[in-house]
């Protein structure tokens, strides 16, 4: 009897321990699995295989219930995907593209290998914004003052949104006081016209400059431009064609002539311009004379 317990005995150890052994082999083949998974997404992303990516965090997931890294990770590639369809759409989008960012940088992740993706993304959203302030700072040379001040408006009203966009912000600030002056120099400019219209005695020898709706000298009229020599100045120096060096941070062509600042760095490497005469003459804020 007692031999027969003592083997009855061994077979249930045997398989005891036979199962036990199964059990944390499973568990290490699981565990190796998640690992490999996990590895395979994140090379993924940075080949940016974003779909794929997800795939492999998805598997991991199978292998680990509610995994909070691979749950966190497919929520960033959500969202960075959703940046760049954003980035790629029309203009407006940018700034939502800006918002997402900041949301996606917000979930907790121990890798930040989408993260870094998505940073490095993030230049070409700021580019895309930097090209719309470009286009309404052409709609100022161009003497769309109107249009230009619409444009900013909006833009501005994003802008201040976002602490990451305080140099575009600055800018704009900047065109749109630009912007204002014009308009105002306009209206002067049309009610002394029309007050020179009814005294055409006045404006015997004088030609009419389109761009300045006002009458000029004939020695201060250029033929070229159909405009007085201040109003072609002004044209020529709010382009960015004519934008300087900046000595303090070596960018190229980033100081503008108009505003005096640099758009890289920020700093005041001009000092603004405050009037141009008829003739052409450039008056700064510090009294200087171009």
């Amino acid at each position: 009897m007692k031999k027969f317990l003592s083997i009855f005995m061994t077979i249930i150890l045997s398989i005891t321990v036979v199962g036990c052994s199964n059990n944390n082999n499973k568990q290490t083949e699981t565990q190796t699995e998640y690992k490999q998974y996990m590895t395979d997404g994140k090379s993924r992303v940075i080949d940016e295989e974003y779909d794929k990516a997800k795939e492999f965090f998805k598997l991991a997931l199978e292998n680990k219930k509610n995994d909070k890294e691979a749950t966190n990770l497919i929520k960033q590639i959500d969202l960075f995907e959703e940046v760049i369809d954003l980035n790629e759409g029309e203009h407006g989008a940018y700034f939502s593209a800006i918002e997402k960012l900041i949301e996606l940088d917000k979930i907790d992740t121990n890798t930040d290998v989408v993260k870094s993706k998505a940073m490095d993304y993030r230049k070409s959203v700021i580019d895309n914004i930097d090209s719309t302030i470009d286009y309404e700072e052409e709609l100022i040379n161009n003497g769309e003052y109107e249009k230009a001040k619409n444009d900013l408006e909006d833009t501005i009203k994003e802008c201040k949104k976002y602490d990451i966009l305080k140099d575009q912000l600055n800018k704009c600030n900047k065109l749109l006081k630009i912007c204002e002056d014009n308009i105002d120099k306009t209206e002067v400019k049309k009610n002394d016209a029309t007050n020179n219209n009814t005294n055409t005695d006045n404006n015997s020898g004088k030609l009419w400059c389109q761009r300045g709706s006002h009458y000029v000298d004939k020695k201060n009229y250029n033929e070229y431009d159909n405009s007085c020599n201040g109003c072609f100045i002004s044209r020529l120096l709010s382009s960015t064609s004519m934008n300087t060096d900046c000595p303090y941070c070596g960018s190229s062509c980033t100081v503008h002539q108009y505003l005096g600042t640099c758009s890289n760095c920020g700093k005041q490497v001009l000092s603004p311009i405050k009037k141009i005469r008829e003739d052409g003459t450039v008056i700064r804020e510090d009294g200087s004379i171009d």
